[in-house]
């Protein structure tokens, strides 16, 4: 990956868990350089945890389809660390019980 290039990032159902969790700590080393990150995938708690804790500064576009699934442990989820998002433009969630900063 360039260094400082922004990345547009998709994380699809056909992805198997090895490749998705070794896909996913190559991206978590650049989350400041996310631009857009689409997930449509019926797990997907590797990817929440970073989306939980971190703020995507310039993250313009997430896109999360979910599949109905959320841990009943998870309860409410808050995305960036309660923070607002504030370069986010295009917000979407499909069967994701998330509440937006």
């Amino acid at each position: 990956m360039a260094k400082h290039s922004l990345l547009d990032l998709i994380l699809g159902k056909l992805v198997n868990l090895r490749d998705q969790t070794a896909f996913i700590n190559l991206i978590n080393e650049r989350v400041d350089q996310w631009r857009s990150l689409v997930i449509d995938m019926k797990r997907w708690e590797s990817i929440l945890a970073k989306l939980r804790a971190h703020q995507p500064r310039k993250l313009e576009r997430l896109h999360i389809v979910a599949g109905g699934y959320v841990s009943p442990k998870e309860g409410e989820i808050i995305l960036f660390g309660g923070h607002q998002a504030t370069g986010l433009k295009d917000f979407k969630l499909t069967n994701a019980a998330i509440q937006p900063a």
